[in-house]
């Protein structure tokens, strides 16, 4: 039996606050077993660790909606054809930065707030999966809030731009399959209470669609859940 694991794992790559080589030395202090890379939109930890001796299964998280629900869909064991998730994963970045430009324009319509081009260049350089934390960095970077909480309450809610970026869910479904991965819901809980339903009213339509399982141990999730 598998006593110590983390299977939702996300890098600088996308959102996290730690790099691949962080990453693994924390796993490495925490005597974790077995481990998976999700980071949002993004493959490019297979690519870091495809040398190193490890207990790794290659994942992803993806950004998707399905029928008026937006969700995250994880994607396990992508040891095959990628073509079809590097293909999502190309198509969502160009729409993330897209997204990002008309963020932080509103953010300087709305708050009279702007940065220097050098910095947001900067920031588009190094990351494939742009959103509106990396602004709640600059916001923190200037002393325009104390924490990322803060960014959020005074500024990030209030943020829209008519770009979007997540893909359907059978896409996705379709691509992880493709690449001879299993499809798992990300933390259903947070949908249940984002929409007010029980996510046994559209499981069996999701099952339809490909998703093999749900995601149960993850850190919005309590014991009774």
């Amino acid at each position: 039996m598998i006593q110590n694991f983390d299977f939702h794992i996300h890098t600088s790559n996308s959102d996290g606050d730690y790099n691949i080589d962080e990453i693994i030395k924390k796993i490495n202090e925490n005597n974790i077993e077995y481990f998976a890379i999700t980071d949002h939109d993004n493959i490019d930890s297979i690519e870091q660790l495809k040398d190193k001796k490890l207990n790794y299964i290659t994942g992803i998280e993806f950004s998707g909606r399905f029928k008026t629900y937006n969700m995250h869909i994880l994607g396990y064991y992508l040891d095959g054809n990628l073509s079809k998730v590097k293909f999502l994963c190309d198509k969502i970045k160009e729409l993330r930065k897209l997204r990002l430009y008309g963020l932080l324009e509103d953010l300087n319509k709305k708050f009279n707030i702007s940065f220097e081009q050098e910095e947001i260049d900067d920031i588009v350089s190094k990351c494939n999966t742009l959103g509106r934390p990396h602004i709640g960095k600059l916001l923190i970077k200037h002393k325009y809030v104390d924490n990322m909480n803060d960014a959020f309450l005074k500024y990030l809610n209030y943020l829209h731009t008519d770009i979007y970026y997540r893909m359907d869910a059978r896409d996705i479904t379709s691509a992880i399959h493709s690449a001879g991965g299993i499809v798992i819901l990300a933390h259903p809980k947070k949908i249940e209470k984002k929409y007010n339903i029980l996510i046994d009213e559209i499981i069996e339509d999701l099952i339809e669609i490909g998703i093999d399982g749900i995601e149960i141990y993850n850190s919005m999730h309590y014991n009774e859940d």
